[in-house]
């Protein structure tokens, strides 16, 4: 009988684990399919910036270019962070065993990246309104 339960608790917890690992899998996937927008947006801002100073600012509207080409390049950072930080963590993944302390373990990472994530996309939200007033302004 205590045979018969092992092995019914042991493959509901493979079954959980294969759950949580493919849940885990998923939501990395996303994360780069968000990563990958953020950094598209990143550039077409950037070429935005470019063709407003190009086309002559005055000196109020060109330290403000200053301060957001600064912030797009502190983006492309924290993307590529982000990127380096997934890519670590499906590295462990993939090496370590399924154990319940890894998928613990690992899943406390991802909610590590989860917060970094949700923090960029609000960030990145507040200054694609702050760059279209500024484009707005400059371009008039």
């Amino acid at each position: 009988m205590l045979s018969a339960i092992y092995q019914m608790v042991g493959r509901n917890y493979f079954c959980m684990t294969n759950t949580k690992t493919k849940h885990l899998q998923l939501e990395r996937e996303t994360w780069l399919r968000t990563l990958d927008y953020m950094q598209q947006e990143n550039i077409y801002f950037k070429t935005n910036l470019a063709y407003i100073i190009k086309n002559g600012v005055d000196a109020s509207m060109l330290e403000q270019a200053e301060h957001f080409q600064s912030i797009f390049i502190n983006k492309d950072t924290m993307i590529a962070l982000l990127r380096n930080d997934i890519s670590l963590l499906a590295n462990n993944q993939e090496q370590g065993k399924a154990t319940k302390e890894n998928i613990d373990r690992r899943a406390a990472e991802q909610d590590e990246i989860r917060s970094g994530i949700a923090t960029i996309e609000q960030e990145f939200s507040k200054l694609k309104i702050l760059f279209a007033e500024y484009m707005a302004k400059a371009l008039l």
